[in-house]
């Protein structure tokens, strides 16, 4: 850092010089009254890690004792930040809501049945029908589209964090939380996204050899973001950030991001010149020994040897000049000397220097605390709150290791050349010869064995209380079936269990409605109507944190409001009080079910009435019911004779192939006696000397008589195959 400047060389600064300096001098000062806080953050990390001390750890090695650690306090860390995060961010709601500030004046008016008025003189005509309008109906219209702009506001603010992984980033910074105490988030800060892009365009050449252009498409949007606790610097003059004079946020970029910042809006681009024309080495970095004592532990590297510049984030009052001085655009005639800005800086040099991007003023930080710290904006961690239960862990368990090892095996006493061994060894194995000495005549008095007595379940039982005592202080709910977890016979005495265990949580749910939820989703808001483009979403809203109210004790909300729902949804005088659409989604959310997979929407529940508004009315049960039964057996009927018609087709076919089979059986045969008529004719009219034309006619009368026959035959057959094989009986 800068030393201290005398008075000629401050009065020979610009105004932006003096304020590099100033905010240099004022940093150092905050940094050296934060090395407490830091102190026992190096020892909070060092409990989540696993480790012991130096100091410790050498002096339980010059004892040659046990020097494990238990680490039951990174258990119950990953636990208690798992089930909080669960309860702010689930999967099927928000903790959040926003609604249109009541108006007294409209609420007054929807109980005015009177024409409404033009100011000026006439009344309000509805465009449509040409009446007037009542003062109500106008009042009810206006309150709609108020109702309307707030849901399409929510919807807007519910985007845009799903954009930018809000809930990933809120879970980041309550791990934070569950470690150091403190969990800090920023936003909304404008983000700007560049999409790398390239455009083939013709060059002249009719598309032959088409030029490449490089067009990046940016576009921005508001970003919510962790801070590490160890790299926030806010005036601990203050017991909350609110209370705060300044905030000091560091960052870290490399040169090549450095040199980014000349081509940046409100960026003086001499400043970031001079920052890069300077040696590394002088540009020293603010932070002290316990920071780099916090990044040794995670295994990174001591910041002193970093070579990325370490930069500033100020947020706080600046003087009149000094932003006039870096291009921001003042009244001559403002009476204020100071202004709420935000300053970027490196090495003591203004990088930036401008005005509040929020007209409310707001620092885009929430901050919120584990266990508050009533004097300082900084809170305790579960490391340091179960910090001697942890250490009685670790003692019971090394007392448990010592013990066993010592007890493991007996301890032997013998007279120095009383005995000696026959191997010339005085190790112990089986089978082993020994010599005792001639004047020895018991042995015993020469050579005894005695066992250090085992204390493993004493101290056991210290072991389970002090888990006990850990698991109560990080605010977990006790495990069933030890210590104070017995669990309970009842239904109802399990849900006071969980009720109890809960007091913990609900309180630090609230204390995140009230030092995140509210705070940031309102600067959503204020950014919103500052600089949304869409006019629609704007209006005067009120933002309502319930995470208390909608995230906790779901499975209790759930069986009360089945109650109400049995007991009032039926009744004859409030049934129609009750809203029973919204009671069974709340039923439905709190089973963790999203409730637009099971409930009907509006408008496709108005969608089915008209359906059935446009079908005839019903008939009588009875009647509908004997119809049914009557097409039953109609249509059974049916089945049975097309049943039957098939079997006939089936038999006609198969009869009809047999016919068929015996026409062409008897054309052979018929065939067959004329060839044999022929050659008999031919032999007679050559023996016999018959004539040969009178043989001829024989011929043909016999072939008459069968072509008669085989007429009958087809006949017959198609006769059978209309009316069935007995159809000619009797006839012939």
């Amino acid at each position: 850092m800068e030393s201290p400047l005398d008075e000629k060389k401050v009065a020979g600064l610009d105004p932006l010089s003096l304020l590099g300096h100033s905010l240099s001098l004022s940093l150092k000062s905050v940094i050296a009254n934060r090395s407490v806080i830091e102190q026992r953050w190096i020892e909070d990390l060092q409990q989540y890690i696993g480790e012991y001390d130096p100091q410790t750890l050498r002096a339980m090695e010059d004892n040659k004792q046990s020097s494990v650690f238990l680490n039951i306090t990174r258990i119950m860390v990953n636990q208690s930040v798992a089930q909080i995060a669960d309860l702010l961010f689930p999967t099927d709601d928000k903790n959040y809501g926003i609604s249109a500030t009541p108006n007294p004046q409209i609420e007054g008016d929807l109980k005015d049945s009177s024409p409404a008025q033009v100011p000026g003189g006439g009344q309000v005509m509805d465009a449509e029908t040409g009446e007037p309008i009542s003062t109500a109906e106008v009042a009810a219209r206006a309150q709609t589209i108020a109702k309307d702009k707030a849901i399409a506001m929510e919807r807007e603010i519910d985007d845009q964090l799903v954009q930018c992984d809000h809930a990933s980033v809120a879970r980041k910074a309550l791990h934070w939380a569950g470690i150091f105490g403190s969990a800090i988030i920023a936003g909304p800060e404008q983000f700007t996204t560049t999409r790398h892009k390239m455009i083939m365009k013709d060059n002249g050449t009719g598309g032959k050899k088409p030029a490449v252009t490089y067009e990046p498409q940016t576009s921005s949007a508001p970003r919510t973001r962790a801070v590490a606790p160890w790299d926030f610097y806010p005036d601990l003059s203050g017991s909350t950030i609110e209370e705060s004079e300044f905030i000091f946020e560091r960052s870290y970029m490399t040169r090549k991001q450095m040199r980014g910042l000349v081509k940046r809006k409100n960026y003086i681009k001499d400043n970031v010149k001079k920052v890069l024309l300077e040696e590394t080495k002088t540009i020293e970095f603010a932070s002290n020994g316990h920071v780099n004592a916090l990044r040794r532990l995670t295994g990174g590297t001591d910041q002193t040897v970093d070579n990325r510049y370490e930069v500033w984030t100020y947020h706080g009052p600046i003087s009149k000049d000094a932003l006039r001085e870096a291009g921001v655009k003042i009244k001559k005639d403002d009476p204020l000397d100071e202004f709420d800005g935000v300053v970027v800086f490196c090495g003591g040099f203004v990088l930036k220097a401008v005005l509040n991007p929020l007209e409310s003023e707001d620092w885009p930080y929430s901050m919120w605390n584990w266990a508050v710290d009533d004097f300082c904006p900084f809170g305790f961690g579960v490391p340091w709150l179960c910090r001697n239960e942890q250490a009685i862990v670790n003692t019971a368990w090394r007392m448990m290791l010592d013990n066993s090892s010592k007890s493991a095996g007996p301890q032997i006493v013998a007279k120095r050349h009383a005995i000696t061994p026959a191997d010339g060894t005085e190790t112990i194995s089986p089978w082993k010869l020994w010599y005792a000495d001639e004047s020895i005549t018991d042995v015993r008095s020469a050579f005894s064995v005695m066992s250090f007595p085992s204390v493993q379940q004493e101290v056991g039982n210290i072991l389970t209380m002090a888990r006990n005592f850990l698991t109560e202080t990080a605010g977990l709910p006790p495990q069933v079936g030890q210590g104070a977890g017995q669990a309970p016979s009842t239904l109802g005495g399990m849900a006071m269990m969980m009720n109890a265990s809960n007091t913990d949580r609900r309180r630090q749910v609230r204390d995140w409605d009230d030092s995140v939820t509210k705070p940031l989703i309102t600067r959503f808001y204020y950014w919103n109507m500052q600089y949304h483009k869409d006019e629609n979403i704007k209006g005067d809203y009120e933002v309502h944190a319930r995470g208390t109210s909608a995230l906790l004790l779901r499975e209790q909300q759930a069986i009360n409001l089945m109650a109400v729902l049995d007991k009032y949804a039926a009744h004859p005088a409030l049934a129609d009080s009750l809203k029973a659409q919204a009671t069974l989604r709340k039923v439905i959310q709190a089973m963790h079910i999203a409730p637009d997979d099971l409930i009907k929407t509006d408008a496709e529940m108005e969608a089915e009435q008209a359906a059935m508004q446009e079908q005839p009315p019903e008939e009588d049960p009875m009647i509908t019911l004997e119809q049914m039964r009557t097409e039953q057996i109609a249509q059974r009927h049916e089945n049975t004779q097309q049943i039957e018609q098939l079997k006939f087709s089936l038999e006609s076919q198969n009869n009809e192939a047999d016919r068929q089979l015996r026409r062409d059986l008897a054309k052979l045969e018929l065939e067959k006696q004329d060839r044999i008529l022929q050659m008999e004719a031919l032999k007679l009219s050559q023996t016999n000397d018959i004539g040969y034309q009178k043989i001829l006619a024989d011929l043909k009368k016999s072939r008459w008589k069968l072509n008669l026959d085989d007429s009958k035959f087809n006949k017959e057959m198609e006769i059978k195959k209309q009316d069935g094989n007995t159809a000619n009986y009797g006839l012939e």
